[in-house]
């Protein structure tokens, strides 16, 4: 059998360097980079966000935001996340059009992929805005996520008649989905209260729910 001599090694290992390294950085895309902080673009309009440092006690857990239709999808929500949470937290956020599991797997390899460590991350809160919201009721079930923020959320019958308990935060108060969804977060509210979880009644501009709600409940997420 014939073997390779140690230039021709050296050459096809490098090509397959070179290869690898382009397949990666086609896949992903670094958008933002400051001192403490980058966000990088990954497929199916993810974005992940990896702290230069991770604050102690968060090196294994993740904050998780599904964005709305829009505009308010992650490229918009990565501004209403509080400084402080970009400098220390890993983050991921996607878009209501692909499901949360998708969004999960994507975006968990992005981190690993671009220094986010080797090891499994904990989600320790998931939030889901307007349409990203009702995208995450598909996805939800009673203690699936430790903590769950449902953000001024779209929604249907269906996911209005699930048993949300736990860790759950409702937000509500735009009068345009008020009058749409009425009936459906009649069916909510209760059932958050009864669970254990949190329900605040905002009257308050759609847009304005997410970066109220990831500062008010900043040590949370």
């Amino acid at each position: 059998m014939k073997t390779l001599d140690q230039p021709t090694t050296a050459i096809l290992l490098g090509a397959l360097a070179i290869l690898a390294w382009y397949f990666m950085s086609a896949k992903y895309r670094e958008r933002v980079q400051t001192e403490t902080y980058r966000v990088i673009s990954a497929p199916k309009d993810v974005l992940v966000s990896i702290p230069k440092t991770p604050a102690t006690g968060d090196e294994d857990s993740v904050v998780v935001i599904i964005g709305g239709m829009y505009g308010s999808g992650p490229r918009w929500m990565i501004d209403q996340v509080p400084q402080d949470v970009l400098d220390n937290r890993y983050v991921i956020m996607g878009e209501y059009y692909h499901s949360v599991e998708e969004t999960l797997d994507i975006g968990m390899q992005a981190l690993r992929d671009n220094g986010g460590g080797e090891g499994p991350k904990r989600i320790s809160s998931i939030s889901g805005f307007s349409a990203g919201g009702s995208q995450l009721m598909n996805s939800y079930a009673p203690y699936k996520f430790d903590r769950v923020f449902l953000i001024d959320p779209a929604s249907t019958t269906a996911q209005s008649m699930k048993d949300y308990e736990g860790e759950v935060v409702f937000l509500f108060g735009w009068d345009v989905h008020e009058d749409v969804y009425g009936k459906e977060y009649s069916e909510i509210i209760p059932e958050v209260k009864e669970g254990g979880g949190i329900v605040e009644n905002i009257d308050m501009n759609h847009y304005k729910f997410p970066k109220y709600t990831f500062s008010k409940y900043q040590n949370q997420l």
